[in-house]
Order: C-alpha cells, then sequence, then structure tokens
C-alpha cells in the first residue's frame, strides 16, 4: 500500500551502514530526519488530495475524475517507475567516498529518461489507440501532457539521487511540497476561471507542477556549485550526460556493476508496479468498470486508506525493525530466547491493537459510511455506488490492519531461502487477485475489487502465521509459547460492538440521512455515546488492560514507545526501545 516514498528511507539507511564510523551516527540522525520529513511530505500529499477532491467533486463530473485520477495518473507513475525506481535503489547503493568520478554515474542516470521516453511511447499509444477511450473531450492531447510530463520529470533524477546520497534532506520536501500546492492551487483556479474545461484543467496544473519541481531542484543545486566547494557536481554540464574519453559514446560510459545492479533491479520494479497498480490495471485493461465508476472507486479508496496510512503504516514500519533488530534469522544463535519470548509477546499485542482498532472501524464505519460520503462528496458519492464501497472497506481494514502486522514480524524472521520462497508465494497470490478482480468485478462492479483485495489479504495472513509459528517452532531451547488467537476480542468487547453495530444500525435507518440536520446530529450523538461505551469496555474488560501503565513512571515509559512508533524509524544502535519493551513486559509479567 506504499509506492515509491520509502526509498529514501532505506536508501538512507543502506548508506549509514556503508558509512566509516564518525559519520555514521550523523547518518542515522539523516535517516531519522529524512523519515520525518518524508512523513510530512506524505501528509501535505494526502491533506492536499483530500481538499481538492472534496472542491473537485462539486466542480466536475465523476467521468472527468475517472479519466484523470485512473487512467491518466496510471500512465503518469507508471513511466516514472520504469524510468527511474530501479536507477534509484542501484545509484543510492554507491559508497560516495569510494567514487572519484561521478560522470559514468550521472550518465547511467540518464539513461533511465531514454528508458523512460521509450516506454512511456509505446504506452501513451497503447492508451490513446488499444484501450477503451473515455468520451471526454481532449482525451489524446491529456495522454501527451502527463506522458511529457512524466519524461520531463526523469531530467531531475540526476539531481535527485545526489541530493539523497549527499543528505540534502529538506529539499525534497520544500520541491515536492511547492509543486503540490501549485498542482492543487492550479486545479482549483482553472475549474473557477474555466468551469467547462474538463481534463484541460487537470493538464494545466499538471504542467505547472512539473515546471516547479524541475526549477525548484536545478535553481538549489546552481546555487550549491556556486557556494560549495566540496559538492561533486562542480558545473552545470556535470550534471548532463558526457563521454569519458574522446573514443567513445557517454552511453558506454557508465558503472558496469551499478548497471548490472540496476537490471535485476528493473525486473523487480516490473512486478512491483503491477502488483501496487494492479486494480488500475485491471481497470485500464480490461474495462470492468465505468469512467464513473472508476472516479468514484478511486475518491472511496483514498477516503478508506487514510486511516491505514495513519495509523497502521507507522506501526509496520518501525515495528519491523524492531523485530528485525531482535531476532535471528538463521537461528544461529543471534538472539536469545529471551528476546524471542519477547517478540512473541510484543508481536500477540501488536496484534491485539491492531485488531480493536480495525474492529471499531468496521462497526462504526459501516453505520456512517453514507453520512461522511455524503457531506465530503454530497450525491455524487452518497447516491450511487459509493457508500456501498465505504462498508465494504470498512471491512476490509481489518484484514488489512492483521496482515501489515503479520508480514512485518514474517519479513523480519525470514531467512534468505524463506523469502525466495515467499516471494513466489507472493506472486502467485497477486495473479490469484488480478483473476479475482476481473471475476468480482465482473458480478459485482466496483465493490468486486474490495472482495478480491480481501481474498488476497485473507491468504497472505494465512502465510504469514505459518512462518511465524515455524519461527517460534525451531527455538533452540524448545518452541516458544505464542498464542495468536488472544489477539481477538474478549466476550464483554465483543457483546459490546455487536450492541454498537445494532444500535447505530438503527440510528442510521431511522434518523439519517434525509430528515434534516437535527436528526444527523442526533444520529452523530447515537454514534459517539457508544463510541465511548466500546472504549470503556476496552480499557477496562479487555486482556491488553493489565498492560497498561497506572503510575506516572510508566506513563511516560509508555509515551515514549509510541513516541518511537510514530516519530520515526527505530534503529539498532538505540537499544532505549528495547529497554522499555523489556520494563513493560517485566512489571506487567504477574498481570499477564
Amino acid at each position: 500500500h506504499t509506492h515509491t516514498h520509502h526509498t529514501s528511507l532505506f536508501s538512507f539507511c543502506a548508506l549509514a551502514e556503508s558509512t566509516t564510523a564518525p559519520s555514521h551516527a550523523g547518518a542515522l540522525q539523516s535517516a531519522a530526519r529524512g523519515a520525518s520529513y518524508n512523513f510530512v511530505l506524505q501528509v501535505l500529499f494526502r491533506v492536499s488530495t483530500f481538499v481538492l477532491n472534496a472542491f473537485i467533486l462539486r466542480r466536475t463530473s465523476a467521468e472527468i475524475l475517472g479519466v484523470v485520477n485512473v487512467r491518466l495518473m496510471l500512465l503518469y507513475t507508471t513511466i516514472l517507475f520504469l524510468g527511474r525506481e530501479a536507477l534509484r535503489k542501484a545509484c543510492l547503493s554507491v559508497k560516495k567516498d569510494q567514487v572519484r568520478d561521478w560522470q559514468p554515474i550521472v550518465n547511467l542516470i540518464w539513461l533511465g529518461m531514454i528508458f523512460g521516453l521509450g516506454s512511456g511511447a509505446l504506452l501513451a499509444l497503447l492508451w490513446m489507440y488499444t484501450f477503451e477511450r473515455p468520451e471526454v473531450e481532449g482525451y489524446d492531447q491529456a495522454v501527451m501532457v502527463y506522458f511529457g510530463s512524466a519524461v520531463v520529470e526523469l531530467a531531475v533524477e540526476p539531481l535527485w539521487i545526489t541530493a539523497q546520497l549527499f543528505l540534502y534532506i529538506r529539499l525534497k520536501v520544500v520541491a515536492e511540497g511547492l509543486a503540490l500546492g501549485c498542482r492543487s492551487i492550479g486545479t482549483i483556479v482553472f475549474l473557477l476561471l474555466f468551469p467547462n474545461s474538463g481534463v484541460y484543467a487537470f493538464c494545466a496544473a499538471q504542467i505547472g507542477y512539473t515546471i516547479v519541481i524541475l526549477a525548484a531542484y536545478y535553481a538549489y543545486f546552481l546555487m550549491r556549485m556556486r557556494t560549495d566547494l566540496t559538492f561533486p557536481l562542480k558545473t552545470r554540464r556535470s550534471v548532463f550526460p558526457a563521454a569519458t574519453s574522446d573514443n567513445r559514446l557517454w552511453i558506454t560510459c557508465v558503472p558496469a556493476k551499478t548497471f548490472s545492479l540496476a537490471a535485476e533491479f528493473l525486473q523487480q520494479s516490473v512486478l512491483k508496479q503491477l502488483l501496487t497498480e494492479g486494480e488500475r490495471f485491471v481497470m485500464t485493461v480490461f474495462g470492468v468498470l465505468t469512467f464513473a465508476e472508476q472516479g468514484v472507486y478511486d475518491i472511496v479508496n483514498n477516503l478508506a486508506s487514510m486511516v491505514p496510512r495513519f495509523i497502521f503504516q507507522p506501526i509496520e514500519e518501525n515495528y519491523y525493525t524492531f523485530f528485525a533488530a531482535l531476532l535471528d534469522r538463521d537461528k544461529s544463535g543471534g538472539s536469545s530466547r529471551a528476546n524471542e519470548e519477547l517478540a512473541a509477546r510484543t508481536y500477540t499485542v501488536l496484534l491485539k491493537l491492531v485488531t480493536l482498532l480495525g474492529a471499531i472501524i468496521m462497526v462504526f464505519g459501516r453505520a456512517y459510511a453514507f453520512l461522511l460520503l455524503d457531506m465530503y462528496g454530497g450525491s455524487l458519492l452518497s447516491g450511487g455506488t459509493g457508500p456501498a464501497l465505504m462498508r465494504a472497506f470498512c471491512v476490509y481494514i481489518v484484514l488489512l490492519a492483521v496482515n501489515g502486522v503479520t508480514e512485518c514480524f514474517a519479513s523480519a524472521s525470514m531467512n534468505e531461502q524463506q523469502v525466495r520462497q515467499h516471494n513466489r508465494w507472493l506472486l502467485l497470490f497477486s495473479l490469484v487477485f488480478v483473476a479475482a478482480s476481473w471475476g468480482f468485478t465482473s458480478q459485482f462492479g466496483s465493490v468486486g475489487f474490495v472482495y478480491a483485495n480481501g481474498i488476497n489479504m485473507l491468504v497472505r495472513i494465512l502465510r504469514s502465521l505459518y512462518i511465524s509459528r515455524e519461527y517460534f517452532a525451531r527455538s533452540a531451547g524448545g518452541p516458544v509459547i505464542w498464542q495468536p488467537l488472544l489477539c481477538l476480542p474478549n466476550q464483554a468487547v465483543g457483546l459490546m460492538l455487536a450492541l454498537s453495530a445494532v444500535l447505530t444500525t438503527v440510528s442510521e435507518n431511522t434518523l439519517c440521512c434525509d430528515r434534516g440536520y437535527l436528526y444527523r446530529f442526533l444520529h452523530i450523538c447515537v454514534g459517539a455515546v457508544c463510541g465511548i461505551a466500546t472504549l470503556s469496555v476496552v480499557y477496562f474488560k479487555d486482556r491488553l488492560q493489565p498492560f497498561l501503565p497506572k503510575t506516572k513512571a510508566w506513563r511516560n515509559r509508555l509515551l515514549r514507545l509510541v513516541h518511537s512508533c510514530f516519530s520515526g524509524p527505530f534503529h539498532v544502535q538505540d537499544r532505549q526501545f528495547v529497554r522499555d519493551l523489556q520494563h513493560l513486559w517485566q512489571g506487567k509479567a504477574r498481570a499477564a
């Protein structure tokens, strides 16, 4: 559920491990800042998209939204992914202190633009002449604009990679933040000035985005060249491809090892893009939904994905690092039995936490889906398949949350052979997802994508649970006790959730949403009362309650754990996080 934003986080960590001892701490600190800045950028992107969609829904049609947000953005992101993802991974693994001549690396990066240009041209032809054409004025011109925008943005890659290698981490947030603001404001202005402009308004805003991001990067680097004598790119010419000798073309002057690594990453990148954008590819290639249905699906999907991205994703990312630091993948004596028992208990509590959160979202989300969509997008969202989609997403979020934690632990505990085997399973699951998407959407419309995703998540959860059980079973001192069924709500919480589901459903049917604002307010009050009651039962009656601190010292320790979870990546060198968890478990062992 993440796209390319995590590349810099992993590259920072790899860079920190490859640096010399004096710069080790500085690189780790930069990695933490980079993760925080990436989080800020994601928040800016999500909030701007949220606000922009709320405005656009009242200014344009669902068909236009389907064409822009699904068809055109799929073309744009695929070209960028093919042209830069593999090269970013390969070039960011370079040890900068060992590079004497940066020109071959710059040449290699520019090969990505050539590849993006070629693959993008082929994709643009498919978009215009092979796949179903929307009945929208200016569609061909829009395809060319988004194709050209992606290719031009690839010209930023030499500067982007250099900025990441030399830890100019604020540049990305500033440049992309300005570009996102320009695109959002541009779209609003054009729709206000030219209400019937259709896709042309989005094309103009996309051109503005590309110009701003290109100008920001090149202006910053020109300033660096003049003021920083240690900067690796000395002149404006060094940003562009050039031959390193008089007898060869620049296209042949590339580092062979990095080129080979990029070629291997390219194969993974193609598969990753197919998996990440599987729904949009099914919509585009098979035409299973109308463009209006695609537009509604995309907006509801963005709304429903805000909770997983802001709550569950930080937990998954940071606890992956925690488990990886605590466990020995190969069982070669690198982790003690105490660490494995601590990992088992932490794993269980994490499953418990996300299951409770997911269940609460499912119960209350289903009863308030119609009201939320009607307030956000009016009849365009609440009048068609939108409410059914949102209710299905509320159930799907439970599976998504559990899968995130189970795959987090499985990825941190698998050895090399298991990783290869797991990748084959994931490929099989992806093929099943594509087939299920095509079958379900033919029968159930856009809700079929949610059903297919649910089946995909369920089989992945079962696979990850199997890997986890195998890991704890082959512990050196005998099997480690691990009870995943403890993650299920106890009887009191289950009854309260069921009662809340009944009351809020009755409230929705009797009070909401065509009887005026007063009845809507009463419906919200019913939900608030049920929500407070549910949280109270969770706090006082659930099995997770014994682990909650009672004293101020314990509260401070728990707050530090929560802060570590959401504020940035956990580093192996920072053992305070592990000590805090051990104190929590030891102090509450009798209550457990």
